[in-house]
């Protein structure tokens, strides 16, 4: 319990951040962000306490926060793949697609096993009608998770774009 660990030791900025996290996952955005506010005011220097919150930004549609969030965190920690992934998909929602596919490509190079960075990349070059591209990062990200399904659909859908049927067929089934 959160809360209880909070109770005990106000200044375990890890519980905070836990709990925002908690909150953030049942949609409870406000209070994500309170606990997210006060992990920042306990170490300022954590990419990641900004990361999460800026997360909580997004969901709640304030992207330019989420962005702001997501900008410092990367500047306290310029290796942190999460930032550039989370801001890529920041930058997708708000339909800027280079933007996002610079902040995919970015984490991919940080965190090269990242099978979702070459979904969400994928998934940007196919709004881009990138076809080739875009069928290269969904089989990648394939290879690199076989499970992950929303991968064969969307790489089935940019094969039906361009008349290649037979291997839409094959994701598809």
């Amino acid at each position: 319990d959160f809360g209880k660990c909070i109770e005990l030791n106000p200044g375990d900025k890890r519980s905070y951040n836990n709990r925002g996290l908690v909150y953030n996952g049942r949609k409870e955005y406000d209070r994500a962000i309170a606990d997210f506010n006060k992990a920042i005011e306990l170490d300022p220097k954590s990419a990641m306490y900004y990361c999460n919150r800026g997360a909580a930004y997004d969901e709640k549609k304030e992207y330019d926060k989420a962005l702001a969030d997501y900008d410092k965190a990367i500047k306290l920690d310029p290796k942190y793949a999460m930032a550039y992934f989370n801001r890529g998909n920041t930058y997708k929602r708000k339909g800027e697609y280079d933007k996002a596919l610079a902040d995919y490509s970015k984490a991919i190079e940080l965190k090269p096993n990242d099978a979702m960075a070459y979904y969400y990349r994928g998934r940007a070059y196919d709004v881009k009608a990138e076809v080739d591209k875009a069928v290269a990062d969904f089989t990648k990200a394939i290879e690199l998770d076989p499970k992950l399904m929303d991968a064969y659909l969307y790489r089935g859908h940019a094969y039906t774009n361009v008349g290649k049927f037979k291997e839409a067929v094959q994701d598809f089934d």
